[in-house]
């Protein structure tokens, strides 16, 4: 089994954002989250296997969660983005 940095980049971000507990850091861990999902899908291409794909896909919807659950807004999430 890999850690869970190993070759997902992105999984340490989506696990901080889940498990922060300092209601003040949640924003910006969520921020952090979206963005790494974001910059890697966007960087998806037929080297990428298809778990990696489907477990982005799975964070990409915990984080939307995430954002409904802590009350952001759009306006307020992409704010703590730097959107």
């Amino acid at each position: 089994m890999e850690k869970a940095s190993g070759p997902w980049p992105w999984k340490p971000l989506v696990e901080a954002a889940i498990l922060e507990t300092n209601l003040t850091k949640v924003p910006e861990r969520i921020a952090a989250a979206q963005k790494a999902i974001a910059n890697r899908m966007h960087c998806l291409d037929g080297t990428v296997c298809d778990a990696e794909r489907s477990a982005l896909f799975d964070a990409h919807n915990v984080v939307c969660d995430l954002c409904k659950m802590a009350g952001l807004s759009d306006q307020e999430f992409r704010k703590a983005s730097g959107q």
